[in-house]
């Protein structure tokens, strides 16, 4: 539930903590005689955005502002678009969230829009700051209009964005991969907010008709096969969806992705497929069994041995992938790598590793 309140005064923003403490006061001069459209604060409480829209031509343009704001550097930028968003979003390790803002723009160089999707938060260690930039695909027949409304579903990893003239989008996050686009309603819709139980978004139109848009589990990984022929690969967005949610019926994907990754030799992306898959159904003695019987390149780390260290970057072992590894670290006579395990709580202490270990001390 979220504990603040937001004010916006003239060309000043103000956000309140609910329990009486002043959270931020946002300066907004670049957005004088804007109309204010939302105002959003990051999962983290780390960043708000502040977004308005104005026209310089009696409404034949309308040009949108944002202003975003660190509340640590007590700094902002503002930036030309429309409809910004936060989102907390697993993007390549499915244990850890990356901070998005998610936007749609474009530069005074470009003639059509953008969707900009910025990792605001610290990044996974040993990896570069996420940022995509996709083209925000209108249909053909629509010239005038323009995003208004966008909200970030953590869960599925997409994000949902509402035109003036009611027509929804839906974007994959990771892939930046256009899903859904069509028209919600024929009426301006006006405000938004979450959905908890869907972790989609309530929206109301000038008609007082109330909206809900959320991702479909039980459909949406057979319409993005059947429907989403344009994607250069349906089944890779369809993964990275199934690989935050595990949803119902996509135990096939994760074998189909885990097999082509094994047979690739991408032996940390089996890894990252075998800890997202649901109820650890690739975490079994048959896996490691058929990773210790895959032939070793010359010069290079044995394939079980990939997966492992690919592994123990985002989860702990269990039991049966704790021994095998527990295993050949002592016939290699490195002991301290265990004791480092054990202290991380990286593999799995049972009755049976303590046996082993006690046979070389």
């Amino acid at each position: 539930m979220s504990t603040t309140s937001t004010c916006v005064k003239g060309t000043r923003g103000q956000c309140w903590c609910l329990r009486g403490k002043r959270f931020c006061k946002c300066r907004a001069d670049e957005l004088r005689g804007s109309q204010i459209l939302s105002y959003s604060i990051d999962p983290s409480e780390k960043w708000c955005v502040l977004y308005g829209i104005s026209s310089p031509d009696g409404g034949a343009t309308i040009h949108g502002f944002m202003q975003l704001y660190s509340l640590e550097r007590k700094q902002h930028q503002i930036i030309e678009g429309y409809a910004p968003c936060f989102g907390e979003i697993a993007l390549s390790d499915p244990t850890y969230k990356n901070t998005i803002l998610a936007c749609v723009g474009k530069t005074r160089t470009e003639a059509s829009l953008s969707i900009h999707l910025i990792e605001v938060s610290e990044p996974k260690p040993k990896t570069a700051k996420f940022k995509k930039k996709v083209p925000f695909q209108y249909p053909p027949e629509v010239t005038t209009d323009f995003p208004v409304l966008s909200h970030a579903s953590n869960k599925h990893g997409v994000i949902f964005i509402i035109t003036r003239m009611g027509y929804l989008f839906m974007y994959e996050v990771y892939t930046g991969s256009l899903i859904y686009r069509g028209r919600l309603t024929n009426d301006v819709i006006f405000t938004s907010c979450r959905h908890a139980a869907t972790d989609g978004m309530l929206c109301v139109n000038r008609r007082g008709s109330l909206l809900l848009v959320a991702v479909d589990e039980e459909n949406v990984m057979g319409y993005i096969q059947n429907y989403c022929k344009h994607l250069p690969d349906p089944l890779g967005v369809g993964f990275q969806i199934a690989m935050r949610t595990s949803l119902p019926g996509t135990e096939r994907l994760f074998s189909e992705q885990f097999n082509n990754q094994i047979n690739a030799g991408d032996f940390a992306g089996a890894a990252k497929t075998a800890v997202a898959a649901p109820n650890g159904m690739l975490r079994t003695p048959e896996t490691i069994q058929r990773l210790k019987a895959f032939p070793v390149t010359p010069g290079q780390a044995r394939p079980i041995m990939k997966y492992f260290a690919a592994m123990l970057d985002m989860t702990k072992l269990n039991s049966i992938e704790s021994i095998e590894l527990v295993t050949a670290a002592l016939n290699q006579n490195r002991k301290d790598l265990v004791e480092n395990w054990l202290k991380t709580g990286k593999i799995e202490c049972t009755g049976e590793l303590r046996n082993l270990i006690r046979q070389v001390d």
